[in-house]
Order: structure tokens, then sequence, then C-alpha cells
């Protein structure tokens, strides 16, 4: 299920106005981000399938019975159907450590190195 689904349930089973806020909390204890129920909210409202009361932070929302979907708003919803999936995080490989690296990087680049490096490795021979 939607976001948008999960908020006409909700308010189909409420008589009269309710608060935006409690709605949003009881969409996000749902496990719905509150950024997703504002924004599924907010596209409601721009159709007509809910009705506001209030404004800013006293903002209250109903359902519209008398609300009527077009044919393009029942497209929409079905082309749509298959974002209400749980969304899982895909596993990354993880980056290898480098150790010393900034000794790796002064080995490279360091012309006194170079110079201490050559006879130890002479000797090391």
């Amino acid at each position: 299920m939607t976001a948008r689904d999960r908020i006409k349930e909700f308010l189909s089973g409420k008589n009269g106005y309710v608060s935006t806020s409690i709605l949003h909390d009881h969409i996000q204890s749902l496990g719905y981000k509150r950024v997703s129920s504002c924004g599924a909210l907010s596209k409601m409202v721009a159709r007509g399938d809910v009705i506001t009361n209030g404004y800013h932070i006293h903002t209250y929302v109903k359902l519209n019975e008398d609300y009527q979907p077009t044919a393009a708003s029942v497209r929409q919803t079905a082309n749509h159907a298959h974002l209400a999936g749980v969304m899982g995080r895909v596993p990354t490989k993880p980056k290898p450590k480098k150790e010393n690296a900034i000794f790796d990087l002064c080995r490279k680049h360091s012309r006194m190195y170079e110079l201490i490096d050559q006879p130890l490795r002479e000797v090391r021979v």
C-alpha cells in the first residue's frame, strides 16, 4: 500500500476533521516517511480528494465524499502501483582499508626517500 492509500484508510475511519499532525504521526508509525505522507496529502488536496480547514500548523483535513476520480488520475494510480513495495538497501562491497596511505604516498613522491631507500635495498639483498 502507498502512503496515499493509508491516508484514505485512516481518514475513512474518522468522522469530521482530523489534525494533519495526527495524520502524519499515524502514517509515520506505519513505517512510511513523513515526507511521503506530506507529499501524498498535498497531491490529494490539489486533486480535491481531501478537504482542508485552517492553515500552517493548525490544518485539519477530511475526505471529500463528493470526489469522483478522473480517468487520468485512475490511470496514474494504476501506473504507479509498483512503487508501493518496500525498498531494501542494496549491499555494497566494503572498500579495502589502506593502512599506511600517507607513507605510501611519501615513498612514491619523495626524492629524499629514494636516496635513502636505494642503499638500504642494496644492503637487504
